[in-house]
């Protein structure tokens, strides 16, 4: 199946497809998975992103755009797209960065877990954007006091990064 059908065809739980897809991705499907991060349909976003996040996970995002995976932070249909797009923040700082203001509104979202990877993002952005870091160090001091398990252990793991 190519990844666009794959894509398509995503039920919204099962996974075992996108990873297949994500094995076999080819740099010749680079631009598709950009295009497809940003589609209105909210399981197509999905299983772009998971695909792209797990890409980064296994060191395998060279051929991807970025910056135009990221910027589907600001049109994000459903909140596992912004997740994704979070988690990929560890692997791409710099392309966090570039949306810091979008990322700082995630920090106040409905969902635990985004929440938690917002923090995240906002925080390895600022190892690259250093007038960022006092504002970093602000937020994981107030996320260590988060009545959210998920949230104060992100913000434990973070203390390292911005100290470091």
């Amino acid at each position: 199946m190519e990844l666009t059908e794959t894509i398509l065809a995503f039920d919204g739980v099962h996974v075992s497809k996108l990873a297949a897809a994500a094995d076999r991705f080819e740099a010749s499907d680079a631009e598709t998975l950009a295009e497809l991060c940003h589609s209105p349909t909210s399981n197509c976003a999905v299983a772009a992103t998971w695909i792209a996040k797990a890409l980064f996970e296994a060191g395998r995002a060279d051929a991807l755009d970025i910056g135009r995976i990221f910027a589907a932070l600001g049109q994000a249909p459903h909140w596992e797209v912004a997740l994704h797009i979070l988690q990929m923040a560890q692997f791409a700082p710099k392309a966090a960065a570039a949306q810091l203001a979008e990322i700082a509104r995630l920090l106040h979202h409905d969902k635990t877990l985004v929440r938690a990877w917002a923090l995240d993002a906002y925080c390895r952005a600022a190892t690259v954007v250093p007038a960022e870091r006092p504002r970093a160090r602000d937020l994981v001091q107030a996320a260590l006091a988060d009545p959210k398990a998920s949230v104060r252990a992100r913000a434990r793991k973070l203390v390292a990064l911005l100290d470091g």
